[in-house]
């Protein structure tokens, strides 16, 4: 079981450092492609696994759950990653919505799914979700949601692999109407 997760770790860094190389055309979660279904892969040895985090049924693209109840060892990560994949407001890969476009090749969750993502993994406090807040929100950087028309960043954060910056506090235009915008997603940290 351990050998499992270190290798899922492994590929996942592997894949977090591809990312990183060309973001706009591969993400390591949730790929439209594949939505709804497992990813599959070949190890050395010719057999073919899923790419669901280990001890999960939820955690990574796609799932394996027969029903909706089905989770895995890591039952209060894997919820998180249950409620993250019912997100009811997400914009597909190269479609509208809200006036937004999304270019890329992965979905794109509201901030309030993504929100409610890293409090659940917080909560859920085990290694089994600090790995994956760690491998998905270093991989994804925006989501969206409905206010005030921004003017500047007023404090970055630095990510801790990449030492990129992302926007976590922002000066708002209050005197306009809301409207729908991109907004950096905080790196995953304790």
């Amino acid at each position: 079981m351990w050998l499992k997760v270190i290798l899922c770790f492994f590929f996942a860094i592997s894949t977090v450092n591809k990312v990183y190389a060309n973001f706009e055309e591969y993400s390591i979660f949730e790929d439209d492609d594949i939505y709804g279904k497992p990813v599959t892969v070949t190890n050395i040895t010719g057999n073919t696994e899923t790419m669901i985090f280990p001890g999960t049924k939820w955690c990574g693209p796609g799932d394996i759950a027969k029903n909706y109840n089905d989770l895995g060892t890591y039952r209060e990560t894997d919820k998180c990653c249950r409620e993250h994949d019912n997100c009811g407001d997400l914009i597909l890969p190269r479609k509208s919505k809200h006036g937004l476009e999304n270019p890329d090749s992965f979905t794109r969750l509201c901030c309030d799914c993504e929100q409610k993502f890293i409090n659940c993994l917080k909560k859920a406090n085990d290694m089994i979700s600090w790995t994956i807040g760690k491998l998905y929100f270093n991989a994804r950087n925006t989501c969206y949601r409905q206010d005030h028309p921004v003017i500047e960043c007023t404090e970055f954060q630095r990510g801790f692999v990449t030492r990129r910056k992302r926007c976590i506090k922002y000066k708002m235009q209050k005197d306009k109407p809301k409207k729908w915008q991109w907004f950096d997603i905080p790196f995953f940290t304790e």
